[in-house]
């Protein structure tokens, strides 16, 4: 492989689409600027997405989306033995109390989900999963994991595989998670 080569460019060395479109043209744009940091960033966005609608086309058979799923997961998880609250679900998942309580709503409309009375605070709700709804969970997640399998096989092959991979993203992840921004203008890549 050359030097400065990516993997990727040498196992396809004809890359064509937006991202790389978007590679070229900010390049001519913005000379002094290496995007490649933009675009890594970008293919992880189109990634969430394509992996959101293959989530949404498995989870449709049984009137849920990608978005009801991540939140019975989130029930799951917090679930153990026990009822969750929804503020505890809002609260783990970043999102509004009507957010949390029309998404609720909606597991409930489907059977998925139940609501229960706190028996130390009749103002207090919990939610659990049902029987049907730990089946549907069951069979969606099973089915995505495989789906994610098997798209994962090219990474496979690569050195490291997914583990590297995974390592990659999470030290990615925990530099943007990092509220410091650079004050200065960063030195040109090229």
């Amino acid at each position: 492989m050359r030097e400065g080569a990516t993997l990727a460019q040498a196992e396809s060395p004809e890359r064509d689409g937006p991202l790389t479109d978007f590679l070229r043209d900010w390049r001519a744009i913005r000379p002094d600027i290496e995007p490649i940091g933009f675009s890594i960033i970008m293919h992880i966005r189109r990634l969430h997405l394509i992996a959101g609608r293959v989530l949404d086309q498995l989870a449709a058979e049984f009137d849920v989306n990608d978005s009801d799923i991540r939140l019975m997961m989130a029930i799951k998880r917090d679930q153990g033995a026990k009822s969750v609250r929804p503020s505890e679900l809002s609260d783990r998942l970043n999102l509004t109390r009507a957010t949390i309580t029309y998404r609720v709503d909606r597991l409930l409309a489907v059977g998925l989900a139940e609501r229960l009375a706190d028996p130390s605070d009749r103002r207090a709700l919990f939610v659990r999963l049902t029987q049907r709804g730990e089946e549907v969970l069951a069979e969606v997640m099973g089915r995505f994991a495989a789906a994610t399998d098997e798209r994962l096989s090219r990474v496979d092959a690569m050195p490291g595989g997914r583990e590297a991979l995974e390592v990659r993203l999470e030290a990615l992840i925990a530099e943007f998670a990092n509220p410091a921004l650079p004050r200065t203008r960063p030195a040109s890549r090229r």
